[in-house]
């Protein structure tokens, strides 16, 4: 349904793309086994293990079936724009997780620029470089997806 849908024209009404994202996410939730906070991060995690599966080379075709790159490349495109219909709706919902996700990126930027200080003490300089690292992907995505 997602290509279908279209700031400026729209082949399928918003109660069938409403429903469908109702249905994703009654889904996903069966399949966690407990509903999550906010469907947002769920999408932005499954764009994030694609973009590291592709970064990789990993096989797209292991898990589930997956497909070609260029057909794994478009769905990035459409999960990011579910991810934003999700942050819209969060707002409303859960304006506190909307905002986490729009400053994630500035926390990774406080971060790098903590790292690289003159008197940032080396000690535990390790730990906080792997988690500046892992958090890395997430904060491009959110960057791109909100700036």
């Amino acid at each position: 349904i997602m290509p279908l849908v279209t700031s400026r024209s729209s082949k399928v009404p918003l109660v069938a793309v409403d429903m469908a994202l109702t249905e994703h996410q009654t889904a996903v939730s069966n399949l966690l086994g407990a509903r999550p906070k906010s469907m947002l991060w769920n999408v932005l995690h499954d764009v994030r293990f694609l973009l590291l599966r592709m970064a990789y080379g990993e096989p797209l075709n292991a898990d589930c079936g997956g497909g070609s790159l260029a057909s794994n490349s478009q769905l990035v495109f459409h999960q990011l724009l579910t991810a934003d219909m999700f942050e819209k709706d969060a707002q409303v919902d859960a304006p506190e997780t909307a905002q986490h996700a729009r400053n994630l990126s500035s926390g990774f930027l406080a971060a790098s620029a903590i790292i690289h200080a003159e008197d940032f003490n080396k000690r535990n300089q390790s730990l906080l470089h792997r988690g500046l690292a892992d958090s890395s992907v997430m904060a491009c995505l959110t960057c791109i997806l909100f700036h």
